[in-house]
């Protein structure tokens, strides 16, 4: 599978003058050096449970640089198998699917984990020393960047472990990585000194009020910060579930829900994303009330049900597939279904109809025949 040129969020002229920053570090090597740097294991759903001894972690479950748990989870009770994968602590882990890339050390007062698919586990004799490397920030850019440039895959956007391996990253004499370290978490410290000073009388009131902005935009609600951001090829926004308030009813109940349905599936076969439903395209807030349930557990159980049966496989019974939750603000209340990729392929039922869907840019688009033979063929190879 040919690389697809995906642009790692870094300018090229940004990259160069952290080059310019860093190249004064002659002595490198490369990850593969190091041994040993292992993916993570794909289980299928019949080996999980609700409860076990290990939890089958995934990207899902690491949330601002914390191992975070819930009512979800899936567990492993027989890690007898599993030998290699369970987490040790010092393990560095880093995400291989999308764009975004998390990278987190387990600890040893995390969750005993079997790390899950879509994870590279790096558990080297140089743990240690990389896990203050990633902790200074240019060395942490320039990190992010190379596995950026090294994403492949036109259907949905992985590192493989191969070229992870091939990551240049630079050797410090070990009081110049300290020192550096240190500077780095005493950098962040000021910065919060900063901050906790607005209140006193050194900054002038305009100059308060744009920092007070700017500290509520960083806390805002996730789902929030989603509904200001444009469409993409993993955002959509929705209006509304079944009622047509855009044009007055003209829209049929069923062509709307459809509309929903034929996004998650979108979603699902590509490389997953997050539906907004009560947010209209231009990024106005109405809220799920204009859908006029009762109450938003019938919302959610009117929702739940129909991607349940119309869906192929069911996506509500897959592993970590579709994640819905809400948000509420001055009496709107945003539903957001974030739906991860699946190796399943899934299709939507619409008029007698098994339809195969993938994100197009911020489109949902169907594929038929040949087209939809190569995808498949493509899409199935990611997950072999």
């Amino acid at each position: 599978m040919t690389r697809s040129g995906h642009n790692s969020g870094i300018s090229n002229s940004k990259i160069k003058n952290l080059d310019a920053n860093i190249n004064q570090y002659k002595e490198k090597s490369k990850l593969k050096e190091y041994s040993d740097i292992f993916s993570g294991h794909y289980s299928r759903r019949e080996d999980l449970k609700s409860s076990g001894k290990f939890l089958y972690l995934t990207p899902r479950h690491i949330q601002n640089k914390e191992l975070v748990l819930s009512e979800k989870d899936k567990f492993i009770d027989n890690g007898e198998q599993y030998t290699k994968y369970i987490l040790m602590p010092g393990d560095i882990i880093i995400s291989s699917l999308w764009k975004t890339r998390k990278i987190y050390q387990y600890k040893s007062t995390d969750t005993p984990s079997i790390i899950g698919a879509n994870w590279i586990v790096l558990r080297t004799e140089i743990n240690d020393y990389l896990s203050k490397y990633l902790e200074i920030k240019e060395f942490y850019k320039k990190f992010v960047w190379d596995c950026d440039v090294r994403l492949r895959g036109s259907v949905i956007p992985f590192l493989s472990c191969r070229d992870l391996k091939e990551i240049e990253i630079f050797l410090l004499p070990e009081d110049e990585l300290l020192n550096k370290y240190k500077e780095e978490k005493l950098s962040k410290v000021q910065e919060l000194e900063l901050l906790s000073s607005i209140d006193k009388n050194t900054l002038e009131n305009t100059q308060k009020e744009f920092i007070y902005e700017l500290i509520k935009e960083y806390f805002a609600d996730p789902i929030v910060k989603l509904s200001k951001q444009s469409e993409s090829s993993h955002l959509e926004f929705k209006t509304s579930f079944r009622r047509d308030v855009e044009k007055g009813g003209k829209v049929p109940e069923m062509e709307l829900i459809h509309s929903v349905l034929k996004t998650i599936g979108g979603f699902c076969n590509t490389g997953g994303g997050d539906l907004l439903i009560g947010v209209t395209d231009d990024n106005k807030i109405v809220g799920i009330e204009v859908d006029e349930f009762d109450n938003q557990d019938k919302f959610l159980l009117a929702l739940t049900q129909h991607i349940e049966n119309k869906t192929t496989p069911d996506v509500m019974n897959l592993l970590d597939v579709i994640d819905i939750t809400f948000y509420k603000s001055e009496d709107k209340t945003i539903c957001r279904v974030n739906v991860n990729p699946t190796p399943e392929n899934v299709y939507v039922k619409y008029k007698n109809d098994d339809i195969f869907y993938k994100r197009k840019g911020p489109k949902t688009v169907s594929l038929r025949d040949r087209d939809l033979v190569k995808y498949i063929e493509q899409k199935n190879s990611m997950y072999e």
